[in-house]
């Protein structure tokens, strides 16, 4: 018996208010409270702040996703809970598992971020290595055996997406003129929680998303009114990189976003730099881009909040971009496969 595939019917949906203030309470006791912190840069008119998303448990946004997703599930507790992911959502779900005493497996392409799986194997999962093809079939139809236990879409999910939107209601308390949030394309979770957030909390507030040149599946949909598929080039950052957006996705994302940008490898690695030396924290590809985009002036606002997303970076590469190198890019996974 496999879980059914998603349709229209039950395609996700933007939180209400009263969800998105619900999964503030489930995801308390688990999930920092994460700092918004000012970003001092020279030269630049826009007051630029930092959601420092990498000082999670995991070292990512994920955890209020997964953990939203998973507490309270009476399926997860019977039967464990699986999820498909390349790296900082295995790492969620591990975490919020093993703290619920339940299975967690998770089914990721050849080829992922080993860095990221490591972790995530630490924390007890399963890790199911399937062929990109494979995976990306997962991630488009959501069918999967049962047998793998209650199962979490990264980015398609209700409750992955509330869980989300609790990092705009933090944004809005802690700095309330904020005008502009930027944050990564992964998958549209995190931009859908945001859009969620904003339109709950502060719906003047723009909300744009940014992609790595490697990978610009958003800004070729906004350019052609729906997702297509697009040709991926290897880069060291991961997390940022799928093909096409994914369909389901699109109607959250083209009905609150207000601009895509995207920068450059280089800028990239500017800007890990500049936040390890100014705000003393590690930024991964993806969490760094935001900042990549308003240094470079791409996204301009009064008050700009660039959502960190994430801390998971191999040291190899973290050094080698400290030493004014771009790293070697990893495999490029080839989803026909």
């Amino acid at each position: 018996m496999t879980s059914r595939e998603t349709t229209t019917a039950d395609a996700p949906a933007l939180p209400s208010l009263t969800e998105i203030l619900r999964a503030k309470e489930k995801i308390l006791p688990y999930c920092c409270r994460t700092p918004l912190v000012r970003l001092e840069v020279e030269g630049i008119a826009s007051q630029i702040y930092l959601k420092l998303e990498g000082l999670q448990p995991i070292g990512a946004f994920k955890l209020r996703a997964a953990v939203n997703a998973i507490v309270g599930s009476d399926l997860a507790l019977r039967s464990g809970v699986c999820t498909a992911s390349t790296g900082n959502m295995a790492q969620g779900v591990a975490w919020i598992a093993r703290h619920l005493g339940i299975p967690a497996r998770v089914i990721v392409p050849r080829g992922t971020d080993q860095v990221k799986l490591a972790s995530a194997r630490r924390m007890g999962a399963e890790i199911h290595l399937v062929s990109p093809g494979e995976w990306w079939t997962i991630m488009t139809t959501h069918e999967i055996d049962d047998k793998w236990g209650y199962f979490v879409h990264p980015v398609a999910n209700n409750e992955v997406i509330a869980g989300n939107a609790t990092i705009f209601s933090e944004i809005i308390e802690d700095l309330p003129d904020v005008d502009t949030v930027i944050a990564p394309f992964g998958g549209g979770g995190l931009l859908s929680g945001l859009i969620a957030g904003r339109n709950a909390f502060k719906p003047d507030t723009r909300i744009i998303g940014c992609e790595s040149d490697a990978a610009t599946p958003l800004t070729h949909a906004i350019a052609a009114s729906g997702p297509v598929r697009v040709t991926c080039t290897p880069s060291f950052v991961t997390g940022m990189g799928s093909p096409i957006v994914l369909e389901e996705m699109w109607p959250l994302i083209s009905s609150g976003l207000n601009g895509c940008v995207d920068v450059s490898q280089e800028a990239i690695c500017n800007a890990i730099r500049v936040v390890f030396e100014r705000v003393h924290v590690v930024a991964e590809g993806a969490g760094a881009a935001p900042v990549a985009a308003a240094l470079a002036g791409k996204v301009t606002g009064r008050t700009i909040a660039c959502v960190v997303s994430g801390a998971n970076i191999d040291a190899e590469k973290f050094i080698s971009i400290l030493s004014g190198d771009i790293p070697q890019p990893a495999t490029t996974a080839n989803y026909d496969d």
